[in-house]
């Protein structure tokens, strides 16, 4: 998978917007000082100014933040932080898929003991530890889960 340049990067967008918001902010702090220092005026012209100045301010920020959709842009960031403990998973799943299939009851007991222990571990932490044990201790296994479902089906 080819790396994307870091100006076509979601982390880069979020920078443009972060210094396009503070150029906005700092232009609507001015105008509400300009407003505060209407020391001649009434209190309504000056309240109001400095009403407009913040309405503008939250008004474009969020038009900014709508048009461009700062959310999945934001999100995009988040997942490509993500993206590379995804594929170490995707990598981990695969093998795991594998041992699931070949020894599915040993595999279901063992991850119902590894969801008992505390702390918790996660679910890579999981599929990691299990991927390192050896394949006859994953047949030994096997081979007491299916006797002891037997001995639970035969008490019925």
């Amino acid at each position: 998978m080819a790396k994307k340049k870091f100006w076509k990067s979601n982390l880069f967008k979020i920078i443009i917007f972060l210094i396009v918001f503070l150029v906005i902010i700092f232009f609507g702090s001015l105008l509400f000082d300009w407003g505060y220092r209407f020391r001649k005026r009434t209190i309504f012209l000056r309240g109001s100014y400095m009403a407009i100045a913040v309405i503008w301010v939250v008004g474009t920020i969020w038009g900014i933040c709508h048009h461009f959709r700062f959310g999945d842009i934001w999100r995009g960031m988040i997942d490509d932080l993500y993206s590379h403990q995804e594929d170490f998973e995707k990598d981990l799943s695969k093998e795991y898929q594998i041992l699931l299939s070949k020894y599915p009851m040993a595999v279901a007991q063992y991850e119902s003991k590894c969801w008992k222990q505390d702390p918790r571990p996660t679910h890579v932490e999981i599929m990691d530890n299990a991927i390192k044990i050896s394949e006859q201790e994953w047949e030994e296994r096997e081979r007491k889960a299916k006797e002891s479902m037997a001995q639970k089906h035969t008490k019925q």
